[in-house]
């Protein structure tokens, strides 16, 4: 098997095996690095949400009216869940009621004023009652004022912004990146095809040359010869042929070649 990949790598063209090398080294350095980028921007992106939780429960006013146990706080921000329970954990009231159980947070056991004291400000993850939304979320102990009442207020929020600045992130990291390797393999391809055209010359000469069954002694070439025009390249070759008709043979040979061969005098 290896023998066979190897003879088939050996058949394929210097400039196929150039382009095809960039290529991969470009995929890969693109996959590295898109890879790493997604590593630390979901974090950080959870970072964010994590901040804007806390925050917001630093002032739990602008979420519950504090002055009773039974109301949220007019004006509070609607892409935010919260959820005030009691010291025991009972679920006293809610916001998203107008929405199925399905797409809240489902906290199937409310927290103790305790356990949110133990939880001291800790962010912590919640599901959707169907399984597929997940919430950042944090719980933090609140003093009704006017009364010895004690709760909790749960306030939560969706990764799903996070979820899908990621799938943009990853649309145009593809779509980039697909250009970059298309216009590198092109790039490439042009200046292998530039760099290695006296090769390509030499050869097709050679095989000419061959098949009248001349015998290349030496070889030069240049491409700032007299006359020549840009992208042009002119070889010298020392051929040792078998008197003036082989010559002729030879000449011929690299004229159907499509080649323009001149004999040097001196």
């Amino acid at each position: 098997m290896l023998a066979g990949l190897h003879e088939r790598w050996n058949s394929i063209s210097l400039r196929t095996k150039v382009t095809s090398v960039t290529v991969l080294l470009l995929t890969l350095g693109l996959l590295v690095s898109g890879i790493g980028t997604m590593a630390m921007l979901k974090p950080a992106l959870i970072g964010q949400l994590d901040s804007q939780l806390q925050a917001v429960t630093a002032d739990l006013s602008k979420v519950v009216d504090t002055k009773t146990t039974m109301m949220m706080a007019s004006g509070a921000p609607t892409d935010y869940y919260y959820a005030v329970y009691s010291a025991d954990g009972l679920l006293l009231q809610q916001n998203w009621t107008d929405k199925s159980t399905a797409v809240r947070p489902y906290i199937a056991v409310g927290p103790t004023v305790d356990e949110t004291t133990a939880l001291n400000g800790a962010v912590f993850g919640v599901r959707s009652g169907n399984d597929r939304v997940m919430f950042r979320a944090i719980s933090t102990p609140v003093t009704f004022s006017g009364t010895s009442t004690v709760g909790s207020v749960v306030v939560a929020l969706s990764t799903s912004t996070v979820e899908r600045l990621l799938t943009t992130y990853l649309s145009i990291f593809l779509g980039f990146g697909i250009g970059v390797v298309i216009f590198g393999a092109l790039l490439t391809r042009f200046m292998v095809t530039t760099t290695f055209a006296p090769l390509r010359e030499v050869e097709k000469t050679a095989e000419a040359i061959a098949a009248a069954q001349g015998n290349v002694v030496e070889v030069l070439h240049t491409r700032h010869g007299e006359g020549l025009e840009i992208g042009e390249v002119e070889l010298r070759l020392s051929v040792e042929t078998m008197g003036h008709e082989h010559r002729d043979r030879v000449l011929q040979a690299l004229r159907d070649a499509g080649l323009k061969p001149r004999i040097a005098r001196g």
